[in-house]
């Protein structure tokens, strides 16, 4: 190897070493110097104080004479009386070294923005002997509150040391670098420098610890500074221009100078800074600032307890509870005034609940109307006397009571009674006050909102006890104020009927003044009862004459949160026709009102409930829905059980029974006792077997509608028994009356009936004085008509007594009168064109074997149209058929007739009679006209309707071309294919199978809608 080589590297791995070295001892060295230096730069007290213009106070004397005027109140005090003790805030400010910042009245004496009161018992304290103790003494009165509100908070202000503040003007602090020492690239010659590098690290790290508590000392006396200068800063000058001094005098009403004018009357100074008139509220400022005339009626203390309250908002350090204004109890409701008056009192007394939480419990009690709280009591200034409250409240209506546990998780329990508070005749004699009362829970941040507690019906009311101190039950004794005989000790009764006890922290008693502009709201619920289909329905007159908007208002949210009312509506215009109630529009009361509940309970029922809670009692007390105290529903006597919340009208179990929506219920109640409530206008009874019965078990198990009729109420016993009940009239509001089909299925008999509330004709029997809702029956049964031959006979001959069916169709738009618009496919002649011929008088038996026919034969389709402006065009095609000369749609088989009875003109057309016997038959009368096929034809399906008369009701259509339009299922057939024979050749294999049934029927049918004759 060569040697001088190895030497030189052996060298430069030294070098390398050391100089490695060197770095890691040069940059903390220099980091720990830049840290000294700023240190020494940072937390200068001397020019923190000369910034905020503090002087040298060195040359203060305690013995130095300083003239004071301490809130409108002159004192001359040593120095060394108002600096003890050492340290406190009071020490500070008369130290010295502010004396030039301190602001001067008139007379050039200090000015202190302080209450004078307490200021002049410190200062007796301050200048005694052993006024340490005095001191000490006065702190501890201070903290057990044995001195007023204001003189409380002056005492601790004064006598305490300033609170340390955080120096804004300290320097941003970096850690200086510890050095990281590594053997590792060390040579071996250099290994015994590692122990001299520990060393250093740990003198680095003990000169690190010293500077780091170097700096927290500097900081925290000048954090003490700082904190003297935020507690003194109140009472000094701006560092810019002057403090202004604002002065007013307070006279004395004393009675013992009744003529002294006010110039001569007894006065008092109050003074505070523009400061402190500048943070309070304008009415007290502008009391100062722009009325020179003294202060009168008001007295002298309480003007000055709400001005030193205002100084001790703006003085005393933030986050300090500042006691509000206080006087003895007497005089407590004339200070309140006087808050109340310079807009202080919500300063002085804080709500127990925000503004915001305020305004929403005021809202929702009034149901989203403007309202405002005027406050009557406070348990803060008033104290917890039951008496008191009674006295505060006097005869105030319309309550809110707001209740502040000490515990319950925050919540803050509310009350509103819509009624006074009287107080009892005697100790032991209770005064019970009937109305509304609701329940509220909320917290006081309002992230969870206001629940509003269930109040049961049965409990609306207010008790007012005196006996054991005074207690307060509301609700039936859902809140109960003054257990014990003490007014804060409360019990709430939970969900459940659990009950717990608990101490309010505060009280408070408002009167809601609720601001309703009644025409504004009787309009908007005229405008509902319109929207909503109410007109005729409900009204309410006591209302509108009521002095109360309340009710009013709660009106108008029913019925804007009702949902629809169409369904109750109609259920109530059917009670009207059974006579459940004597009139409409039901006129609504405050009663009625007040029988739907509370909010509450009305948010949490579904629309149809709610519709039935506020008008459902007037049916009588099987029909009031009311609300159990667990939170369920009674219909009268029998529970209703809801099934599927979410449905405006719900699925519901009622006495046993399930129903498809709770408007079902009420329309079994009321069908169940029709029967009793109209008269029987026809009935007939089957034996079984028989082909009656078997229809009459098809018609109650046939699915809905029934009839076009969807209010259809089913029934079974625990007898056996079936029955259904078909309303075919009575809900809508054009029906004159109310008529329904009553079907029974026994084990034999089956009976079917027809009742009706129409006015009677001649003694009211029979089909002959009912003949409207005969006629009525009749349309809507259609081919089950002969299940009841007085209905089926009564429109075999034109209908009663010349009314046919024209009567109750021409009162109310049914189903049956909904006929095409479309006109003829042939317009009919005119009338006056040509003079209709003689009417042909038929033998007796033939116009016997017509009618005879008739009976024997199934009312395949039928119309009806009434005299009105919509069916001019089918009543002159009809009129204009009845006229034409034989033969008409091809058949000179033409019968017309005039009935001895009712003079009513009619026309058969025989369509076909060999086997099968199949007519046209059109009636005019005064109301109208009326259209209607007959067939003999043998029954497919059930036989109802064209489908149960297909090749009848091809025919017809062929037959009467252009005019089949007149008979809609006649047109509809022909339009489908007929019947069930389908179009094309279908029709020709259906007409096969009836040949030899049907002769001419067959063959005719077969050609016109088989595509050719049938084989």
């Amino acid at each position: 190897m060569d040697l001088p080589s190895a030497i030189d590297r052996d060298l430069l791995s030294r070098h390398g070493a050391l100089c490695a070295i060197d770095r890691q001892i040069v940059g903390p060295l220099e980091e720990l110097e830049a840290e000294q230096n700023r240190i020494d730069a940072s937390y200068d007290i001397d020019e923190l104080l000369s910034l905020h213009g503090a002087s040298d106070g060195s040359a203060a004397s305690g013995d130095d004479q300083l003239d004071l005027n301490v809130g409108g109140r002159s004192f001359t005090v040593r120095r060394k009386d108002v600096t003890r003790p050492d340290g406190s805030v009071m020490a500070s400010l008369f130290g010295g070294k502010w004396d030039r910042r301190l602001p001067r009245d008139d007379k050039q004496r200090i000015f202190i923005d302080a209450d004078p009161r307490a200021f002049e018992v410190i200062l007796s304290k301050m200048s005694e002997e052993g006024w340490e103790e005095g001191v000490d003494l006065l702190k501890s009165k201070a903290r057990a509150g044995l001195f007023s509100g204001g003189v409380c908070d002056w005492i601790r202000f004064w006598l305490s040391p300033p609170a340390a503040a955080d120096g804004e003007a300290a320097h941003d602090h970096i850690e200086p670098p510890s050095p990281a020492m590594s053997a590792v690239a060390l040579p071996e010659q250099l290994k015994g420098l590692m122990s001299v590098m520990q060393r250093f690290a740990k003198t680095f790290a003990a000169r690190l610890a010293e500077l780091e508590s170097e700096r927290a000392a500097k900081k925290a006396r000048y954090d003490k500074v700082m904190g003297e200068i935020k507690a003194v800063a109140p009472f000094l000058r701006p560092l810019s221009g002057d403090e202004s001094i604002r002065s007013i005098r307070v006279v004395s009403e004393d009675d013992e100078w009744p003529d002294l004018e006010d110039d001569r009357r007894p006065y008092v100074v109050i003074s505070t800074t523009q400061s402190t008139l500048q943070e309070t509220t304008s009415s007290l400022r502008n009391r100062f600032d722009l009325y020179s005339a003294p202060v009168k009626r008001i007295p002298a203390d309480h003007f000055s307890e709400i001005v030193d309250y205002a100084r001790r908002r703006r003085i005393l350090p933030d986050c300090t509870p500042v006691a509000p204004p206080t006087t003895t109890s007497d005089k407590m409701d004339q200070l309140l005034l006087a808050c109340d008056m310079y807009g202080m009192l919500k300063h002085t007394y804080p709500h127990i609940l925000t503004d915001h939480d305020m305004h929403k419990l005021a809202r929702t009690i009034t149901y989203n109307q403007p309202a405002k709280l005027h406050r009557l009591f406070t348990s803060d200034a008033h104290r917890s006397s039951f008496d008191k409250l009674l006295q505060q409240v006097g005869d105030a209506q319309g309550l809110v009571l707001v209740v502040h546990p000490q515990d319950d998780d925050g919540r803050v329990k509310a009350s509103h009674i819509d009624g006074r508070l009287i107080q009892p005749p005697s100790a032991t004699s209770p005064r019970t006050i009937e109305c509304p009362v609701a329940l509220f829970s909320m917290r006081e941040t309002s992230t969870k909102g206001l629940e509003e507690v269930e109040v049961p019906q049965g409990e609306q009311r207010v008790t007012v006890a005196g006996a054991g101190g005074g207690r307060l039950y509301i609700g039936g004794g859902c809140l109960v104020l003054g257990m014990g005989g003490d007014l804060r000790r409360c019990r709430l009764r939970l969900k459940g009927g659990d009950e717990r006890e608990f101490t309010a922290q505060r009280l408070e008693v408002y009167q809601l003044e609720v601001a309703v502009d009644k025409a504004a709201v009787t309009s908007a619920i005229d405008g509902l009862i319109e929207q909503k289909g109410l007109l005729g329905v409900i009204d309410y007159q006591p209302l509108r004459q009521s002095a109360s908007p309340r009710q009013l208002i709660r009106l108008q949210y029913f019925l804007e949160n009702g949902g629809d009312w169409a369904a109750s509506a109609a259920l109530l215009r059917l009670a009207k026709r059974y006579r459940w109630i004597q009139q409409l529009p039901m006129q609504l009361n405050e009663g009625d009102v007040e029988r739907a509940g509370s909010r509450a309970t009305f948010e949490r029922r579904a629309a149809s409930l709610r519709q039935w809670s506020l008008v459902g009692h007037r049916l009588g007390r099987d029909m009031a829905l009311t609300r159990t105290d667990g939170g369920g529903e009674m219909l009268g006597r029998e529970a209703v059980v809801v099934r599927a919340s979410g449905s405006k009208d719900p699925p519901c179990s009622f006495a046993g029974d399930a129903y498809q929506s709770f408007s079902d219920i009420v329309l079994s109640r009321l069908a169940r006792t029709a029967e009793r409530r109209s008269r029987m206008s026809a009935s007939r009874v089957y034996p079984a077997p028989s082909a009656a019965h078997d229809r009459i078990a098809t018609l109650i198990a046939q699915p809905l509608p029934l009839w076009g009729s969807h209010k259809v109420v089913d029934t079974d016993p625990h007898t056996g028994d079936k029955w259904r009940w078909v309303l075919l009239c009575g809900d809508k509001a054009g029906d004159a009356f109310a008529a329904h089909v009553w079907i029974r299925l026994s084990r034999p008999p089956s009976t079917i009936a027809l009742y009706s509330t129409e006015k009677p004709r001649g003694d009211g029997r029979g089909a002959a004085g009912n003949p409207l809702a005969v006629a009525l029956a009749a349309t809507r049964m259609g081919s089950d008509s002969w299940l009841i031959p007085a209905v089926q006979k009564a429109i075999a001959t034109g209908g009663g007594d010349g009314g046919g069916a024209g009567g109750p169709v021409a009162q109310r738009q049914l189903p049956l009168a909904q006929f095409p618009t479309r006109a003829a496919a042939r317009p009919p002649p005119p009338v006056s064109a040509r003079p209709p011929p003689p009417l042909t008088q038929p033998s007796s038996v033939t116009v016997g074997c017509i009618r005879t026919a008739e009976r024997r034969s199934r009312m395949s389709a039928s119309m009806v149209y009434p005299a009105s402006p919509a069916s001019s065009a089918a009543n002159d095609s009809i009129t204009a058929l009845m006229a034409q000369r034989s033969p008409v749609w091809g058949s000179h088989t033409v019968i017309d007739c005039t009935d001895p009875y009712t003079g009513l003109t009619t026309r058969r057309v025989i369509l076909c009679g060999d086997k099968v016997e199949a007519q046209i038959k059109m009636t005019t009368f005064s109301g109208g006209s009326s259209i209607a096929l007959h067939s003999s034809e043998e029954p497919h399906g059930d036989g109802e309707g064209v489908a149960g008369s297909p090749l009848a009701a091809a025919l017809a259509a062929t037959r009467m071309g252009g005019d089949a339009w007149l008979i809609p299922g006649v047109s509809e057939a022909i339009a489908t294919g007929g019947g069930d024979g389908g179009g094309g050749g279908g029709a020709g294999d259906s007409v096969r199978s009836e040949r030899d049934a049907t002769g001419e029927l067959g063959s005719v049918v077969g050609g016109a809608v088989g595509g050719g004759r049938g084989s």
